[in-house]
Parts: structure tokens; sequence; C-alpha cells
């Protein structure tokens, strides 16, 4: 017999059989939670749930910002399934996500807007949007990625300074900078 509670709001079935959790793949009979049709364990199970539903939902919007960029870029109503297969082809085999061939698409706009009006004649077919695809591979993606480390090595200093520079004191946020050991100003005064 299933008996139902809340767990953080949401309903927690307490099943005597054994069922698979959707996270773990681990059949057991554990209470689960149920959410979206999928039993999943309290706890570690679903938080790693949530939080791989959360970038999927990230995904999907980069994925249609890349999309809606090139339909604009080529002037076309649709991208082809096969430009959309080596899309996601270059995201899998590079292990890099689709904001970052968007952001190669822009740093090589240039290039691309030219290649597109005078080698491609504003062709946006299939084998026109899989030539401009290699342009921006050639041309902006290493830059993009480039930048993209930049910026993350500039996150992660400016986060080493903030830790660096302050200590909080009963609530209370003082500002501190770190002194050299060889620093001897508060002894002159």
């Amino acid at each position: 017999m299933a008996r139902k509670h809340s767990f953080h709001g949401m309903e927690v079935n307490s099943i005597a059989r054994s069922t698979k959790c959707f996270q773990c793949q681990i059949q057991d009979t554990e209470e689960k939670i149920v959410e979206d049709n999928k039993r999943i364990h309290t706890g570690d199970c679903y938080e790693k749930y949530k939080e791989q539903k959360q970038r999927k939902v990230i995904e999907n919007q980069e994925w249609s910002d890349l999309y809606e960029h090139i339909k604009q870029l080529h002037n076309a109503l649709d991208v082809p399934p096969r430009n959309i297969k080596r899309l996601r082809g270059i995201k899998l085999s590079k292990n890099i996500s689709y904001k970052l061939i968007l952001d190669a698409y822009k740093i090589a706009d240039d290039k691309l807007r030219w290649f597109i009006r005078d080698v491609l004649q504003d062709s946006n077919d299939a084998e026109a949007i899989n030539k401009a695809m290699t342009v921006m591979l050639n041309s902006g993606l290493n830059e993009a990625y480039k930048q993209e480390k930049l910026k993350e090595q500039k996150q992660k200093s400016l986060e080493a300074k903030r830790d660096e520079f302050f200590i909080v004191e009963d609530k209370e946020t003082k500002f501190i900078k770190k002194k050299d050991e060889n620093d001897i100003s508060d002894f002159l005064d």
C-alpha cells in the first residue's frame, strides 16, 4: 500500500513494492519523489535531477539562440536537418556549448556576411549553410574559445582578490589590504 507525504512541497510516495530511481537507476523500496512522472530518491538523487533539469533548460535556450541566429544570418525559414546534425556533432566532438558556437558566429560575423553575399550569392540551402559553418569554425571558434577561457581566468582572479581583501566580523564587512610582511608603516606614526 502506498503512503503519501510531502518533501520540500513535492509529493513523496512510500511504496512497499520495489521501484527504480530515475536518477541512479537503483531498484529498491526506498521513498521516492514523483516529478515529471519519474520516481526519484529524496536527497542527493533529487538534487542531481534538479541540477540536470536546470542545465537542460539552459542548453535548450542556448540552442534556440544559435538556431535563430543562423536563420537570421542566412535569411532562411528553417535550418536544414543536415546542418542541425553537424552543429550537434561539433558541440559533442569538441565538448563545447551552443553558446560558444554562437559566440564564434558573432566573432566571424563580418567574414560570414561577406562570404554569404559575395561567394555564396545569398544562397541559403543546406550546402551553403554548411560552407558558412566551415568559415565560422576556421575564423571564429578558436577566438571564441580563447575569449571564454580569458573570461574564466579573470573571474577566478577577481574571486581570489575579493577573498584576499575582506574579512567578515559580526555581520560587518571591513575591507583590509593584505600587507607585505616587511611593511613597517604601522610603526612610523
